[in-house]
């Protein structure tokens, strides 16, 4: 049985890969099918007197055949050189194994033993060995039909040299359907980098958003207050401080946060009095907990800033799906979401743009009176 022919690690697809796998498998179990068929009705057409020998090859190749099918190891070459060997000495027992009166080749067992021999070594080689094994086996063939009908011989170089175009034609289509399968390899490869650079787009499309966001909480709000006639020099500092502390910050991203728990932190850096409440401990994972607290904190400074008003209230609400939801309440002069000018990005790089880098939203709604910033997560 034909060795299969693998590719170099590396060098193939999946889909290539699994095609010359099956190709090997269906190789090994059409010819043991073919061997022993083409075999038990050889060994009736012989005459009495020859049958127990051309029994004994017969049974000699469908065992050979049935070993090769269980072997699941890749044939070293000693198992090629003696399936070959074997398969030559079919074709030269046909003075006894295809009787004594002429009869044309494409009429015995031998032929369909060795033409499925010669088709099925397409399957498993590329086409350079492949078809050597052909140009090699075809000629033997013959050798053994002229043994066997020394007269009539020439009859059957037409259907040898069909053999032959079989072995080609089997290759080609062998070929075809892996140069298919390499198609799909390619195809597949692209999709998947452009997958991967997909991902890292969005992941530096993200990392760009923070960064932006974490600047306007922090350099950009600090550089703000200082810029006011009459800043209190003391609190300029200690936001400073804050600022730089924000920016130093490692936080670990492998544990759960408590939310309520970081929303009092947070509460505690602002000039506004804030009050925070909320129903029993609400643990999410880090990188959501402190998107919802930085958020929060915007939503804070704004109050401070704009609302015109000494305090702010913070709620923390888990429904019964898992959905988080944090609202930031003041009572202050409100403002309109829609209208407020293109440089101002606090809105949207530090509140809207975070909230859905981890997956949630942000609703602000706004009247004099009233205005409530809800971020929730996840959306949807």
């Amino acid at each position: 049985m034909p060795m299969p022919h693998l590719p170099a690690p590396g060098s193939a697809g999946l889909a290539e890969r699994e095609v010359s796998g099956f190709a090997a498998r269906y190789a090994r179990l059409v010819r043991f099918v073919v061997v022993s068929l083409c075999g038990g009705v050889g060994v009736l057409a012989v005459p009495v007197g020859g049958m127990a020998g051309t029994a004994l090859i017969v049974a000699a190749m469908i065992t050979w055949s049935g070993w090769l099918l269980r072997r699941r190891a890749r044939p070293t070459a000693p198992v090629v050189v003696a399936d070959l060997v074997l398969l030559a000495g079919v074709c030269l027992s046909q003075p006894l194994t295809v009787g004594p009166e002429p009869v044309s080749h494409g009429n015995t067992w031998v032929c369909g033993v060795i033409s499925i021999a010669l088709v099925t070594y397409q399957w498993c080689y590329p086409p350079l060995p492949g078809l050597t094994i052909a140009a090699l086996l075809v000629p033997i063939d013959m050798v053994g039909v002229a043994l066997a009908d020394p007269h009539g011989w020439t009859a059957d170089l037409g259907l040898g040299a069909w053999m032959l175009v079989e072995a080609v034609l089997s290759q080609a289509l062998y070929q075809a359907i892996r140069r298919r399968a390499r198609d799909w390899d390619r195809k597949a490869e692209e999709v998947a980098e452009a997958r991967r650079q997909a991902r890292v787009s969005e992941v530096r499309h993200r990392a760009e958003r923070e960064h932006l966001a974490v600047l306007h909480d922090t350099a950009c709000a600090t550089l703000l207050m200082a810029s006011i006639p009459g800043s209190d020099v003391a609190e300029v500092r200690a936001q400073a401080r804050r600022d730089l502390d924000t920016l130093t910050r490692t936080e670990d991203t492998t544990t759960d946060t408590e939310l309520g728990t970081a929303l009092s932190a947070e509460a505690e850096e602002h000039a506004v009095a804030v009050t925070v409440t909320a129903d029993g401990q609400v643990w999410l994972p880090a990188t959501v907990a402190s998107a919802l607290r930085a958020s929060s904190g915007e939503a804070l400074r704004n109050v401070a800033r704009h609302a015109g008003v000494p305090e702010a209230t913070v709620r923390v609400e888990q429904d019964g799906c898992g959905t988080v939801a944090v609202e930031i309440v003041d009572t202050g002069r409100g403002f309109d979401p829609d209208s407020v000018p293109a440089p101002r990005n606090g809105i949207r790089y530090s509140i809207q743009e975070r909230m859905r880098a981890v997956v949630g939203r942000a609703d602000i709604r706004s009247r004099p009176g009233h205005t409530s910033v809800r971020l929730e997560w996840p959306d949807g």
